[in-house]
């Protein structure tokens, strides 16, 4: 039943990174020193 929640809790981080140009885990590794340029519309 946990991959379920996990299921909707990505679904949801996706439909809200659709609707808002803007994705957490873009900036999660960005802070991580992660190149992000062109992930999730954000443009570095």
């Amino acid at each position: 039943m946990n991959w379920l929640w996990l299921t909707v809790f990505v679904g949801a981080n996706l439909l809200q990174s659709g609707l808002t140009n803007w994705c957490l885990m873009s900036s999660i590794l960005a802070k991580l020193g992660v190149s992000t340029q062109g992930a999730c519309g954000i443009k570095a």
